[in-house]
Formats: structure tokens, sequence, C-alpha cells
């Protein structure tokens, strides 16, 4: 192979190199913001790390590809904004493609999955206060016994 001539792919060491750059990059800011909810308690540890295990691993692949469309981008032009093209599409559509619809429960099966859609608009609360009421009898809430 001529000095001048381009290979079509970068070496194998710099695709690694670029992925390992993109799982160190997602794993960090994966981490913090997922640190940032599990302290708010809005979702558990176990969960936290699988999110930062996922976020890890897509962009460490999202990284390697994206060092993959930009050699093949310096070394043919034409075709490379095509490849460019391609991996961007691909990379959006797997990144926001929607999770698997649920399955159809039939009567006979079990309902332990609470459909959002059949819950109420405006769940009773459960104050102190509105549990004192409830604790004296419906006369102490105004009605009648």
């Amino acid at each position: 192979m001529d000095q001048t001539e381009t290979s079509p792919l970068p070496p194998l060491d710099t695709v690694v190199q670029a992925g390992a750059f993109g799982a160190v990059l997602g794993g960090v800011t994966s981490g913090v913001m997922e640190a940032a909810r599990v302290r708010h308690g809005d979702i558990t540890s176990r969960q936290a790390v699988e999110h930062v295990a996922k976020n890890t691993a897509q962009s460490a692949v999202t990284m390697a590809i994206a060092s993959v469309a930009a050699h093949v981008v310096r070394a043919h032009p034409i075709f490379g904004y095509i490849a460019l093209a391609g991996a961007g599409v691909g990379a959006v559509m797997m990144l926001t493609a929607p999770k698997k619809q649920a399955r159809k429960v039939n009567d006979d099966e079990d309902r332990s999955v609470v459909d959002p859609t059949d819950l109420p608009e405006d769940p009773p609360t459960t104050t102190a206060k509105a549990a004192k009421t409830a604790a004296r009898g419906p006369a102490a809430a105004g009605k009648p016994a």
C-alpha cells in the first residue's frame, strides 16, 4: 500500500480510543445526573446504576461510530457525507426509539400493572389534617352520620 493512499476505515486503536473517550464522558455525565436523581428520591440506586451503564455504553458506541464516520469523510468526501448522514440518522433513531408497547392483558390474566389512564385525576389527600378528620368520623367532616 502506498503511503499517500488513505485507508477507507480508521485503525482499530483509533476507534477503541474514541469509544473509551465516549464511555468516560458519557459515564461521568450520566453518573452525576443519576446521583442527583437518587439524592432527590426520584429513583433507586439500582436504577441509577442501570441508567449509567446504559448511557455509558451508548456514549461509547456513538463516539466509536463518529470516529469511523469522520475518517470516512476525510478519506472519501462524497461517500463520507452520505455515510455521516446515515450514521447520524441511525444513531438518532436508536437513541429515540419508543419503548416496547405493553402487551394487552386478557380478563383472566393478572392485572398487576396499573394503567395510568385508569387513575383518578385528583388522588385523595393523606395529610395529617385529613387523617385526623377521618379518624373522628363522618360527623367531624361535616357529613351526616
